[in-house]
């Protein structure tokens, strides 16, 4: 997942050690953990929003959808990170509303 971030993030990676961006990223897996993420898929997509939006935004005020996304027990971790990922990000390109957290 280093890679990854280094690759997609590799601005902020400038300003972290690589044994603070590994503390980091281990920090993301496990607040993924405390809400039920613990598929590889859903766990790096948990860290992207991670660093795309802060290492707290599951409680920073401006993002307050992130909380009743990654508390609500009738979805899916699928379907909690696909939620999460279209209040971040807006609905794919040519399509209206939010993203189908069932999409192929």
């Amino acid at each position: 997942m280093l890679l990854y971030v280094h690759d997609v993030f590799p601005e902020k990676c400038q300003e972290r050690s690589t044994d603070e961006l590994r503390e980091l990223i281990r920090y993301g897996i496990e607040l993924a953990g405390s809400y039920g993420v613990e598929s590889d898929d859903c766990v790096e997509r948990y860290v992207h929003l991670m660093f795309m939006l802060g290492v707290h935004f599951d409680e920073d005020p401006r993002y307050p959808w992130a909380q009743p996304i990654l508390r609500n027990e009738d979805l899916s971790e699928e379907e909690a990170m696909e939620a999460l990922t279209d209040e971040a990000c807006g609905p794919a390109p040519g399509e209206s509303g939010h993203r189908s957290a069932k999409r192929t």
